[in-house]
């Protein structure tokens, strides 16, 4: 089964409250981290002599600085998404007082409380179609392009490019709403590779120990 932290369409299914509460931390987190990522890009600027103020695509190492941004970008917000889901299972098990393998069930393998669900008959049906086995069947680009790109790139690109440039006070410029277009379209690219990886390697993991 799929983790709970990136399975989306189970998510989708959960009763609304359940939803905010269970995303409080980790897109919180996941946002919060972006104050340590423009410290991090303006260092990584200043120690490849750049000037943040001028188009970096046109400057000697803009490239490698792009790249080096982007990891880092990615990394941390990543780390910070998951901080937050082990703080969800952290909440439940010492604080609600959740036994450590229902917390196991319902955060590493989506097997949710048929409470959380908006429709508790499609419990079953849900979790055994949403498994990992039937989602890797779609493939890797398939998820990366579904699940990193268009569900994550997108609402990134648009939070973090299209808002800020509608509330400022010049129009936005068409080659930079693309350049980061681009930009989120790789970030987006590269987390739905770290997750699809991720979930990939503890299917495996899982399958092998069944062996045993």
């Amino acid at each position: 089964m799929q983790s709970l932290a990136f399975n989306l369409t189970i998510s989708q299914k959960l009763r609304r409250k359940v939803q905010f509460a269970l995303a409080v931390l980790p897109v919180g987190l996941m946002l919060g981290t972006l104050a340590f990522v423009f410290r991090v890009a303006l260092w990584l600027a200043i120690a490849l002599d750049l000037d943040l103020l001028d188009p970096v695509k046109s400057q000697s190492n803009g490239f490698l600085w792009l790249v080096m941004f982007l990891a880092t970008m990615i990394v941390l917000m990543v780390s910070g998404y998951l901080v937050g889901w082990v703080l969800n299972a952290f909440i439940c098990q010492y604080i609600f007082r959740w036994p450590r393998a229902k917390v196991r069930l319902v955060f590493l393998n989506s097997h949710v409380p048929a409470a959380w669900l908006e429709n508790d008959a499609e419990k079953l049906a849900i979790q055994y179609r949403n498994s990992w086995e039937e989602v890797r069947r779609k493939g890797r680009d398939h998820y990366i392009l579904h699940r990193g790109i268009l569900k994550w790139g997108v609402w990134m690109y648009v939070f973090m490019a299209i808002v800020p440039a509608f509330r400022g006070n010049q129009s936005p410029s068409p080659s930079r709403l693309l350049w980061q277009a681009g930009l989120w379209a790789c970030g987006g690219a590269l987390f739905g590779a770290g997750t699809w990886y991720f979930s990939e390697w503890r299917f495996l993991r899982e399958k092998r120990e069944k062996k045993r």
